[in-house]
């Protein structure tokens, strides 16, 4: 009598074959009913690439004690923010203001250096675009609004030096609306050491850029030097004359200290030396 365990286990072969071509051609077809939609995303998301290769660059770019920084405007994040930060750097509001906070994020607003606020005439954004447009998480390199609690953000901004996702949700979300520059990285370390060591960098020019190109400082121009040289070594931002603006240039330079003027130019002194006549005449 034949083993039934071997018709079972020949029938049970045959159904496993034919099981296994079944599931095949399922999985085919299944593979392919996924694969149609990822291919209609993928060629939304090559028509937005396209689209947003179409709109011109721009850069926030801030000149600071320690170099400049350039940070990519994200306008497909987060319109109505880069157009409110355009508004605020078109006025000049930022010039003369200082980095005051560096801990998880590297922080400036409108505050000059004596703690004076600089007046802002313009209101809130209008809307918080955390969840709006192209999503953007608090990534180190990130650029974001501050604001506080149920109210959208304005003039105080803030560089995340660490990876901080969960600012993505927490208070209502911190919209992030522009990106570090790569080679940025480094200036940004070093006013962020800066500020921790109590110093405050000041951002001598904030502007919109549509390409980067290396600036050089007015402000560094020999006759705001020689002016410096010809005070008194107490200079110090405390010493500003109150005649001046706060914002103007000259003001903003004479806030370096003494120490620092005589140590970029050391030789400087031997041009005002005037040298005694001999006796020869």
């Amino acid at each position: 009598m034949p083993d039934k365990r071997g018709k079972l286990g020949g029938r049970y072969r045959v159904v496993e074959v034919f099981t296994a071509r079944r599931c095949k051609t399922n999985r085919r077809r299944l593979a392919a009913s996924k694969l149609r939609p990822l291919i209609g995303a993928s060629a939304i998301s090559g028509e937005a690439q396209r689209e947003s290769s179409l709109i011109p660059k721009k850069y926030l770019l801030l000149e600071t004690d320690l170099g400049n920084v350039a940070m990519l405007l994200r306008p497909d994040s987060a319109p109505l923010t880069v157009e409110h930060v355009c508004r605020l750097v078109d006025e000049g509001l930022y010039n003369g203001c200082y980095f005051y906070r560096s801990d998880f994020v590297l922080q400036w607003g409108l505050w000059l250096p004596n703690e004076t606020e600089v007046k802002n005439p313009y209101p809130d954004i209008a809307a918080n675009e955390t969840d709006s447009g192209t999503f953007l998480s608090n990534r180190p390199g990130t650029v974001a609004i501050a604001h506080g609690i149920g109210v959208n953000g304005n003039s105080d901004i803030f560089i995340n030096l660490q990876d901080n996702d969960y600012l993505d949700t927490m208070s209502l979300g911190f919209c992030v609306f522009a990106e570090l520059d790569a080679k940025s990285r480094r200036v940004v370390k070093d006013l962020a050491e800066a500020v921790v060591n109590g110093l405050k960098p000041v951002i001598w020019q904030a502007s919109i850029e549509s390409q980067l190109q290396k600036k050089e400082k007015l402000l560094e121009a020999p006759v705001y030097w020689c002016f410096l040289h010809l005070s008194p070594p107490c200079i110090h931002q405390s010493c500003v004359p109150s005649v001046l603006h706060p914002r103007f240039p000259l003001a903003v330079s004479m806030q370096r200290s003494y120490d620092s003027f005589c140590s970029q130019w050391e030789d400087f002194k031997s041009v005002l030396v005037v040298k005694p006549k001999d006796e020869n005449g």
